[in-house]
This record gives structure tokens, sequence and C-alpha cells, in this order.
């Protein structure tokens, strides 16, 4: 392809922000070649300055690239010695390789200054600016390349700074954007890119290093005479072969007299206010695309490597359609040097492959120097995520239980996470945690009392005494049978009202060591009634008592009412003086106080609830809830298996009567068969779900960063 054939303009514009031009001499005085108006702007616009433009002509037919050097809007000032060395002696072409429409290329830049440690240069980077494509981002301001463009391949980072978009012709200063005399005029290319690659130089790195190789007492000084080189690998776009080339550097004058020691005599607005350098590691990455749906999520620990205060940044991370565009200013740890802030993108809808980050690092300093107004200096980074072609599983899904019975139900030890299943032929087994999951379980202990009825739910107590409750198919006594941390039986509790429905274990909550069920029955009358057992302070054997809490026979619907027939499960708050009930077909779960009066014990309504009231498989309600569970946090988690038959976990959290649907989580993927029973961790946070419908039955355990807001 001939060179006259393409078309457009990248131009090459090298922009090196010293106010190196702002010379003192000892008795501090301005130097009397630098116009006082200039240093009067160096103070305005921070230590970024322009200096210098080139523009770069690519030939891959002739493997040539002809660097041209630009004239500034401002030769008028007595700096034109500085700015018109011979030519390629302060930007030079070290090498040169055409690889179709790739250049590889290893540029040099020289310090004009040579043994002037006074004008040091800090930051500097050689930027490449072109033409964008890439755009909806934030800011409605910020274009960057894209495929088909003419971009840098390698960048160390992305700057905003003096593109000819945003920092016109501004004559009578150096700080802007000019066209020079011997190439193309920007208005000919029409350069619209915003956001342009650079590469850094600096004394500590040789051409292929990377960013972790500067070393943090030097702060990135470009030392006065030095020669610096950098590696690029250019992509030519199909709109030109013509781009121009810029420096930005950043000087302030040292402080004291001579001679100066660089870089300690300079002060900290030598260096560029935003941050040079950040790394970026993935603490969880879900992220799928399957082709027919998409989903996961991606937190990131980003260190931010600020020169100054690294802790007052903002870091914001966006990426198209990918995600919604997610801001965080926590800080969660940082070293010498570098803040490490989280990040953590929650419900993705990734494209297939990969997807690009486009990563901000916003500053404190105000309106990028004074050319933008409201917006803070920032510097930009890109990251690239992997995305998988099928749903992520976490560890401990689908884990198979003995083959031998049914199980019936599951507990959690609160003193070290591990896992109790409770099976039909009244063995009960102990699955201990290992590394965040579960191993094969061993027996534990049998339930040999009572043997003619059934086993239904049990739960175990901060203390860690078991409770496990039995209903009748006899006429025998229905109850709580409680067993001692070695799995030796204590004693049994309960009564023989007429034919109880089903009854529920459940734990005092964190704070007290009682445990307790509830039981429903119906009178000759045909009237229900709801009862609590509550054996308390487990931790003292015999117990100190137990009480009975009732609700008495009323109407059956309604948010402030429980009627037996319809609970689904129980769960204590984590303080152990409330009661959770969930129900269907009421459809709602409601908080009930357990309170004494005169000896009498009473389940009072206390306000609290959530549900829709109606069936449904959305998330803020159930379709056919088959119990509750609570967190750590005090979150509440309600078992429900969709229409179509999967199981899902649906989320709220609670403060004092307000009540909040969080979303839910699990699928046929990591819930396997229909959902049974599910337990919640106060040990780790974990949830647990008991599934199957043939042996072996599984546990899938769910850890908190896969649930809504982890």
């Amino acid at each position: 392809m001939k060179l006259a054939d393409l078309y457009g303009l990248l131009i090459l514009l090298v922009l090196l922000t010293v106010t190196f031009l702002v010379g003192c001499s000892s008795g501090g005085n301005i130097d009397p070649i630098i116009p006082t108006q200039m240093n009067d702007a160096a103070y305005d616009s921070g230590s970024h300055y322009t200096w210098g433009l080139w523009q770069f002509v690519a030939d891959p037919e002739a493997e040539t690239l002809d660097m041209i050097r630009l004239r500034n809007g401002n030769m008028h000032v007595n700096v034109l010695p500085f700015l018109e060395p011979p030519p390629l002696t302060m930007l030079t072409l070290e090498s040169l390789e055409f690889n179709g429409n790739i250049i590889e290329a290893d540029i040099g830049l020289r310090h004009p200054f040579l043994g002037l440690t006074e004008f040091t240069g800090f930051d500097v980077c050689g930027i490449l600016i072109s033409n964008g494509s890439i755009t909806g981002f934030n800011d409605p301001d910020l274009k960057i390349t894209g495929d088909g463009d003419t971009r840098l391949l390698n960048p160390d980072g992305l700057t905003r700074w003096w593109n000819p978009a945003e920092f016109p012709v501004n004559e009578g200063t150096i700080f802007s954007y000019n066209d020079g005399l011997l190439g193309a005029p920007d208005s000919f290319a029409d350069f619209d890119c915003t956001l342009n690659g650079y590469k850094y130089f600096c004394d500590d790195l040789d051409p292929d290093d990377g960013l972790d190789s500067v070393s943090i007492d030097s702060r990135g000084m470009f030392s006065a005479g030095q020669k610096n080189t950098r590696h690029y690998t250019i992509e030519l776009g199909t709109g030109g072969l013509i781009f121009n080339y810029a420096i930005d550097a950043n000087w302030i004058f040292p402080e004291g007299g001579p001679p100066w020691l660089a870089p300690d005599d300079f002060p900290p607005a030598a260096n560029r206010p935003e941050a040079w350098r950040i790394n970026v590691t993935e603490t969880e990455n879900t992220l799928w695309n399957d082709g027919d749906a998409n989903g996961g999520n991606l937190t990131l620990a980003i260190d931010v490597y600020d020169w100054f205060d690294a802790e007052l940044n903002m870091v914001r991370v966006e990426s198209g359609d990918n995600f919604g565009m997610v801001e965080s200013t926590t800080v969660i740890d940082g070293g010498i040097g570098y803040s490490t802030y989280e990040v953590e993108i929650i419900d993705a809808t990734p494209t297939t492959g990969t997807i690009n980050l486009l990563i901000s690092v916003i500053s404190e300093v105000e309106n990028f120097g004074g050319y933008i107004e409201g917006t803070n200096i920032t510097s930009y980074f890109t990251y690239t995520a992997d995305v998988a072609g099928e749903p992520f599983i976490s560890p401990c899904k689908n884990i198979p239980l003995r083959d031998a019975a049914n199980a019936v139900d599951i507990a959690v030890d609160h003193t070290n996470g591990d896992l109790l299943v409770m099976y039909d032929d009244k063995a009960i087994y102990r699955h201990q945690k290992v590394d965040g999951c579960y191993g094969a379980g061993e027996h534990f202990f049998d339930v040999t009392d009572h043997l003619t009825q059934i086993l239904y739910a049990f739960d175990i107590a901060p203390s860690r005494y078991i409770g496990v409750t039995l209903t009748y198919v006899t006429t025998e006594t229905p109850g709580l049978w409680i067993y001692s941390p070695e799995g030796v039986f204590q004693e049994g509790t309960g009564q023989a009202p007429p034919a109880p429905i089903e009854a529920f274990a459940m734990t005092g909550g964190t704070y007290l060591n009682d445990i307790g069920y509830v039981r429903g029955y119906t009178n000759t009358a045909g009237d229900y009634t709801t009862q609590a057992m509550r054996e308390e302070h487990l931790n003292w054997f015999p117990p100190a008592g137990h009480h009975l809490f009732t609700v008495s026979p009323g109407d059956t619907g309604g948010i402030d009412k429980i009627y037996s027939a319809w609970i689904k499960g129980a769960e204590s708050d984590m303080t152990g003086n409330y009661l959770w009930f969930v129900e269907d077909p009421d459809y709602y779960a409601t908080r009930w106080e357990l309170y004494m009066v005169s000896y009498q014990g009473y389940l009072g309504y206390d306000s609290a609830y959530f549900g829709t009231g109606y069936q449904t498989d959305d998330d803020d309600g159930w379709n056919d809830a088959k119990d509750i569970t609570r967190d750590n946090q005090n979150n509440y988690f309600v078992l429900d298996g969709l229409q179509s038959g999967q199981a899902r976990v649906k989320m709220w959290s609670v403060d004092g009567d307000e009540t909040t649907s969080l979303g839910g989580f699990g699928n046929s993927t990591t819930i396997t068969g229909p959902p049974i029973k599910i337990e919640g961790s106060d040990y780790d946070g974990d949830i647990v779900v008991l599934h199957g419908d043939t042996l072996p039955y599984m546990v899938s355990v769910f850890y908190p960063y896969e649930m809504p807001g982890g």
C-alpha cells in the first residue's frame, strides 16, 4: 500500500513538563532569560508543562519512520535555543522494526541541560496522540483508541494532558497544543482522542522495563543531561500513517541553594500530583458468558502509587455495557508509596472472552491545573479481565453425603464452622471444615430414645448443646431432646397436645446459649395454637429452666398473624429474644418477640416483616419456601423452590423494623436437585443448603462474597 493511498494524520506530541525554563540564581532571582509570566503560569498550572512537538510519518513498505520537529506557538520567548537543538539530538530513534502494521521502535530522549541539576525532570512521559473510536464513559469527554485506530499497544498509562481537543492553541504561552509549521495542521487530521497512551521515561528504566523497576526513592527523576530510552509497540490503524509524539514532564525549582541534590532538594510539587502507577490484583473473578447468558462478580485490589498522599485518591472502574461504573475510596491496605483500594463489581454482564476496563485514579487536585474546570487531575490505566465460558462454580458445591440414609436437617457448629448432618436412621454425622470446605463426614452420635418417632429438625446452640426435635407418628410425646457437645443425651422435654404438625429446632442467637423449638397444633374446636419452647442457659446443666411462649388462636391470614399449618421454618434473631417465622401460602416472614407476663409466656408480633404476601419467583418473595436462616450479620435467607423446581436462596437485611430485599443466589448448577433445608453460620457467615431427592443427598456452601453485596 502506498503512503499516498492512506489518509488521516496522527500527530506525535512530545510534551515535556518542565518549568526547567524557570532558572534561578543563587540569590533566588528569576533567570533573566525567562519571562515572569511564564513563571506565573507554571505556578497556576502546577508542575505540568508542554515541551516540544514532533510528527512521525510511517512508511511500512519502505520500513521508515520519519520524525519532523514541529514549531511551538510560543517561539517568541528566548528559550528557543533549548527547544530547537540540532535535529535528532534530543529525540532519537534508537531502533526500528516493521511487522506488518506493527512498529517496534526504541525512542530515546536526552535532557537538554547537561550538568544543571536544578533542571532535573520528574515523571517524564512520551505520549502518542491519535484519533480514537471508543466513547461511552462516565465522563462524556473521554475518547480512547480501539481496534482499527493507530495506538500504543504497550502503554505505561493513559493521559489527558495536552491532547489537541482539550488543550487548543493558546498563543503567547507554552501551555497548550500548537500546530507546527513543518507538519500537517491538526485541523486536517482532526485529532480527537482525549486519552492517549504514553511510555514513562526515567533514569531507573531500561527500554523494556515495567514501572515496578522504578525506585520509590528516586521519585521517577530524569537527570539533567541524561539520555533514557523506552520501547514502543505501535499499531498502525486504518486511518493513516501519520501520527504525532509529545513529551510531558514535571518540574519546579529546587529548594535551598547550590549545589542541589536530586531528588532530595526538590519539593513534592516537582512530581505529578496524580498517581503514576497502579498494580491490579483480582481477589475474585466469577465473570462468565456461555453465549446465551452471562453474569458474575469481579473484585479488584488496586495498589495506587502516588508520590504523595496516595490515600486521598478516588478509584473509578468502568467497562461499557459489561457493568455499571463503580467508584471506591475504600483503602484496605498500603505500603511505602502506595495505598490499596478495593473495588467490587457485582452482577456484571460481560461479553465473551475478555473485557477491557478503564481505571481512573482521581487525585485531590481540582480543575486539571486550571485547564478543565470541574475535573480533578486524573491518571488513567487499562486492565483486561478474563471471562469464563460457563458459570463459575465456587468450591464446596454439591458435596455428596451418606448414601445409606436420607438427610433430614443440617446445623453448623458456632465455634469452628463444622457441619452436622442428621439422617432418618437416627444417626448424626460431623463434617469438619478444612480450607473453607467440608471433608468426608464421621459418625458423631445416634439418637437412641423414642425411636418410634420421626426426627424432624435439629440445631446447635452457641454452647454447643444440640437440640433434636421429634414429631409423632404414635401417641408418644413429641418435643425437644437435648444432647451435650459430646453427643451424650441430657434430657427430653415436650407435651402431648393434639397432633402437632411440625417442629422446628432453633438456637437462641450468638449472644445467648439457649435452644428451643416451635410446634403447632389444632384443638378439638379446630382452633390452632403456635408455641415456642425455650430451654435457657445450656452452658449450665441442668438448665436454669424452660419456658413456653404461645400465640393464641385467631385469624390465619395477615402480616401480624401466625398460622402453624403454614409455617415453613423458624429462626432466632442474633440476640435470641426474637423469632422469625416464614410462611406460605401467607408468603410473609415476620418477627415475634418472646416475653413474659406473670409467669406466662407470649409471642408478640414485633412490626418487622419481609415478603410480598403473594406467590412469586422474584427475589423479594418466594414461590415455595422450604426454610429460613440467618448469618452472622443478622441478614435473613429463605430457601425457595421456584416454579421450575430449581432452588434459589433469597436474602434480606434488617435494620430496626426496616427490611430490605438484597436479591438472591444459587441455581441448578450450584444446587442440584430440590431444596430441603438451609442453615447459616455464626462462625464465618457462610450459608449451607441441603438438597437432592435421591441418595446421596448433597450440601452446597455459599461464601459471603457470593451473596448480594458480598
